[in-house]
């Protein structure tokens, strides 16, 4: 059975692993990813990313969908704010510089929405200078029942007819055997 993940959190995954295949061409190191909130404020280590998902947008679903992929209710923008901890100004500029890069070789669904230095507060960010980037990730909410013991779904099998301002579209799921005959294919 296939399993869902966090898309903002497979998002810094795929984004670390870009950066240290970038990193690794100079002989130079990558600064740790965190994910969460807890994380944003620790007097830690610099230079550090930090992910902190921050909000939703819901939206209509779109018409369109991969061949393998199940029918979508609806779709969502998430947003997440990166938090380019440097210990200089020109060191969370490069991270910035990094971590956009990375981005967009990961996933082109993403967009970047916004970017400001972050001044410093007390007993907040005294231990170095922080650049925080807000990015935004189109994702579907899918049509089955996510298991939350071990975040499972079913593989289903269905006929996904659609109709879009009056016109009866097939999605690529569906065969048309005859006028009147639809057959499926298995996900």
């Amino acid at each position: 059975m296939p399993t869902l993940e966090f898309p903002l959190q497979a998002l810094a995954t795929e984004v670390e692993a870009a950066l240290h295949t970038a990193a690794d061409v100079l002989g130079s190191t990558v600064a740790p990813h965190h994910f969460g909130e807890r994380f944003r404020f620790e007097l830690g280590e610099s230079p550090r990313y930090v992910w902190v998902p921050t909000r939703t947008r819901e939206q209509k679903p779109t018409a369109s969908r991969a061949v393998d992929e199940p029918r979508a209710l609806m779709s969502s923008q998430e947003y997440v704010e990166i938090d380019c901890w440097g210990t200089t100004f020109a060191q969370a500029w490069a991270m910035r510089q990094n971590v956009l890069r990375a981005l967009h070789a990961v996933d082109a669904r993403l967009r970047i929405e916004n970017g400001s230095w972050v001044r410093p507060s007390e007993g907040a960010n005294q231990a170095g200078e922080l650049y925080r980037l807000e990015v935004s990730l189109g994702v579907p909410t899918f049509d089955h029942y996510v298991s939350l013991d071990d975040g499972t779904y079913p593989a289903e099998s269905t006929v996904v007819v659609e109709e879009v301002e009056g016109l009866l579209q097939l999605t690529a799921d569906v065969d048309v055997a005859t006028t009147t005959e639809l057959t499926t294919h298995t996900h």
